[in-house]
């Protein structure tokens, strides 16, 4: 059974304001014990915790597999970056949790590749790939 959320809530600056370098949308789809979070916009200072928030959220509602989409993400910033980093290790210490991140070839994967995220974390430049086994457990 698919359940999709549709959240597509600004997300800006603690003064609640928002222009449009500072917004960023998002969008949860679950299915069974998987949730795919797809970002739009752009993942800053401002609104950096974001990510890590969205991912907790996901996995303290029951999903155990979590697919991070930044297809549509325009930037990213080290604080970006961070919450990544942060998830990654929230992931790393629950066994029973994984996470993917789906991306495009361009500058957001170059900057993944030049902080060799790419070297510990799983990155696909092909959606379907979410599709599959990528927890690595086969069986």
């Amino acid at each position: 059974m698919r359940r999709v959320q549709e959240d597509g809530v600004p997300v800006g600056n603690n003064t609640g304001s928002l222009d449009d370098k500072e917004e960023l949308t998002y969008r949860k789809e679950y299915d069974c014990d998987r949730c795919k979070l797809t970002l739009v916009g752009e993942l800053k200072h401002e609104n950096s915790d974001s990510l890590y928030r969205f991912a907790m959220e996901i996995f303290e509602s029951g999903s155990n597999d979590l697919v991070i989409d930044f297809r549509k993400l325009e930037y990213i910033d080290t604080a970006g970056l961070q919450s990544l980093v942060r998830v990654y290790k929230h992931v790393v210490k629950n066994e029973d949790l994984s996470f993917i991140v789906i991306t495009r070839e361009g500058e957001l994967m170059d900057i993944l590749r030049t902080c060799r995220f790419d070297k510990f974390i799983n990155i696909t430049l092909d959606p379907a790939a979410a599709d599959g086994d990528w927890t690595g457990n086969s069986g």
